[in-house]
């Protein structure tokens, strides 16, 4: 027994030592290099990753042969990298971690020989299931602005690959036959979503394009360097498209800017108008690019007019796409078309068939705003958008008849967007357009002020307000679930309440600050109420 304890405790410091004395990163690392599995055939491998260590994948390459490979995982953030064995030693190649737990390269194999994949975690640490991918391909070299051809394989599949020095966009001119389609890839080997045959190639770098087509048959492609400029404004540009060609406009613009842009067609032309997405460098980045994009207003595309309205959400720069399959003619303006709006008496307007007309308004807080618009030979519609393309109101026949109206009554001071057009985009021809203010009533301390609402609609009144001043609004209706609020001049509501099943409300606020704030009386059905403020000081 003494000597079967004596062995036990030997081999448990032999154990130790070998635990103890060598526990460095790069000991750790050693001991990974031992999950090592050989792929026979490219495709897809499922494998779960011991946290901390490293897995090898080993495959044998030709030279010239594109390797595209990736790590998908939603256990830990991978890494992954792309090394050459010669005589034994690793030399790096490429290694790449993506924003996200995934990861993707693509490379160009540099010699024939054997080649190593390694997926670990981020700075050596997590892991989990994961599942890597493999793809060998040979590829063949293009340029911008040569046109190549070439023959499918048994599989009905070409590659190709060309450089690129800049962010710029590219057409792709390809004719492989009936079916045959095309698919752009970037540096890291994923597609790149393309419209109308454009492409767009956002770094310098090599990317790559697969073709698909029936097997064995010819194809022909060429890559156009779409023309990219800013269109000023207030210009006019005139542009003839070729063949397959593209045409790129940057517009700038400042947060509440409001730009109206029509393009004039002669041709087969596609267009349309987006917000280019930012490189996704950071985390950060990622997560807001889901909040940007153009505001659109609603505006018709007629006959040879393709229509834009938007307004900037930030200081951001939105792009018009232009692209033509068989060539085009283009007149492109972009401006701002509002006039000023202001309370007067009713003018004249003329509506060309089909389009839509805008107005820039000024609204005051608390004011009660009428707008209307009158015609005998359309159908008239209103909408109004606050300052960031939001819709706040719309009406087609509130004025009875062919007529449109729409009060409104904003709770901060503010410019707002006016569109007029007829209803269905159709119609067009001569109306009267109108807008009335009405200022609201001044509520004065301890005075009760009396009033009558019909169903839905609201009471307005101002009162001035003193920086620790302590208010009590007290609101007797004449019938149950009536409402009061309290909204400051930033639009901002302060406090708010209803009477529920009485006829009376009550509401107390002390205030931070002076200035003139507005009290909103709102009634569920037609009746009479009363208002009275005491201050409660």
């Amino acid at each position: 027994m003494d000597s079967w304890r004596a062995n036990c405790v030997l081999a448990f410091f032999t154990f130790a030592g070998v635990c103890c004395f060598d526990t460095s990163p790069s000991s750790s690392r050693l001991s990974a290099q031992e999950s090592n599995t050989n792929i026979d055939e490219a495709g897809t491998f499922n494998k779960h990753l011991t946290p901390g260590m490293v897995d090898r994948w080993l495959f044998s390459g030709e030279k010239g042969q594109l390797l595209i490979a990736g790590v998908v995982t939603n256990e830990f953030d991978a890494t992954l990298k792309l090394v050459q064995v010669i005589d034994g030693t690793e030399h790096p190649l490429r290694e790449v971690d993506d924003q996200g737990s995934n990861a993707n390269l693509a490379f160009r194999l540099p010699a024939d020989g054997e080649y190593k994949l390694l997926v670990h975690g981020f700075e050596f640490k997590g892991g989990g299931n994961y599942t890597v991918s493999l793809e060998q391909v040979q590829v063949s070299p293009t340029a911008i602005g040569e046109r190549t051809s070439g023959s499918f394989d048994e599989q009905g599949i070409a590659w190709l690959y060309f450089h690129n020095a800049e962010d710029s966009y590219v057409t792709v001119d390809f004719v492989g036959g009936g079916g045959a389609y095309h698919e752009a890839r970037d540096s890291q080997g994923l597609p790149i979503e393309s419209w109308a045959g454009i492409v767009r190639l956002e770094s310098a770098g090599e990317y790559y394009i697969r073709l698909h087509g029936a097997r064995d048959r010819r194809f022909e492609l060429q890559l156009h360097r779409a023309k990219h400029q800013v269109l000023e404004k207030d210009a006019v540009v005139v542009e003839s498209l070729n063949r397959m060609s593209a045409s790129v406009f940057d517009i700038p613009g400042q947060e509440g800017s409001f730009g109206f842009v029509e393009v004039e067609v002669s041709g087969d032309l596609a267009t349309r108008l987006i917000l280019p997405a930012r490189p996704k460098s950071t985390q950060q980045a990622q997560s807001m690019q889901s909040k940007r994009g153009p505001q659109m207003l609603e505006v018709p595309s007629k006959g040879k007019y393709r229509r834009y309205a938007m307004v900037w959400k930030g200081n951001e720069t939105y792009q018009l796409h232009l692209a033509s399959e068989r060539g085009a003619d283009v007149q492109i303006r972009f401006f701002d078309p509002r006039r000023n709006l202001t309370p007067a008496d009713p003018t004249e307007q003329m509506l060309p068939v089909g389009a839509t007309q805008f107005f820039k308004v000024v609204a005051e807080h608390g004011q009660s705003l009428t707008l209307t618009s009158r015609s005998a030979s359309f159908d008239s519609y209103l909408r109004l958008y606050d300052k960031n393309g939001q819709v706040l109101a719309w009406d087609d026949d509130g004025g009875g008849g062919f007529d449109a109206k729409i009060r409104y009554r904003p709770f901060a001071t503010s410019e707002l967007i006016l569109a007029v057009s007829s209803r269905g985009d159709g119609g067009g021809g001569s109306y009267v357009l109108q807008a009335e203010v009405e200022a609201p009533k001044q509520l004065q301390l301890d005075v009760k002020e009396a009033g009558r609402l019909a169903t839905g609609e609201a009471g307005f009144y101002t009162l001035d307000v003193a920086a620790g001043q302590k208010l009590l609004l007290h609101l007797n209706s004449e019938h149950e679930q009536a409402g009061l609020q309290l909204v400051n001049a930033n639009g901002v509501e302060l406090a708010s309440t209803t009477s529920g099943q009485n006829r009376d409300a009550v509401l107390v606020h002390e205030f931070s600050e002076g200035g003139r704030v507005a009290i909103v009386v709102n009634m569920a059905v037609e009746g009479a109420f009363q208002l009275r403020a005491i201050a409660a000081n």
